[in-house]
């Protein structure tokens, strides 16, 4: 089995919701995060304002939306 390489992504865009954040920036978002998960093993970081629902539900949510 051949390891695969790692990326990190970084953004300061942190979508909350791909199924309903439709506008250009969110779906480029997806569609880079979906070609970059086919060829390396994918780390994600958002930088998020302090008023951003980072709890552990939200980040579950996410991870299951990507």
């Amino acid at each position: 089995m051949m390891n695969k390489k790692r990326v990190l992504f970084v953004s300061s865009y942190f979508p909350s919701n791909l199924r309903t954040l439709v506008h250009g920036t969110f779906k480029r978002m997806e569609m880079f995060i979906d070609a970059l998960k086919a060829v390396a093993r994918l780390d994600m970081l958002f930088y998020v304002r302090p008023d951003q629902d980072v709890s552990p539900g939200a980040i579950a949510a996410l991870e299951r939306s990507f």
